[in-house]
């Protein structure tokens, strides 16, 4: 990943540039990361989606 957070850029940008790039990762967590920073994005609050991203993570194969 080549994605660096803009300390100059809003925080809504940050997540959304790197939803963009979250896209390109493995089919397990792409769909999940993308949508929820495009939820942090919008406004979400944080503390609901932990859960969600874990579970993925917890799915996501390891690496050869």
């Amino acid at each position: 990943m080549v994605f660096k957070f803009s300390d100059t850029a809003p925080l809504g940008d940050n997540f959304a540039a790197y939803s963009a790039e979250l896209e390109q990762l493995d089919s397990t967590l792409r769909p999940v990361l993308a949508t929820r920073l495009n939820d942090l994005a919008a406004g979400a609050e944080p503390a609901l989606i932990w859960d969600e991203l874990l579970a993925a993570l917890a799915k996501t194969p390891k690496a050869p």
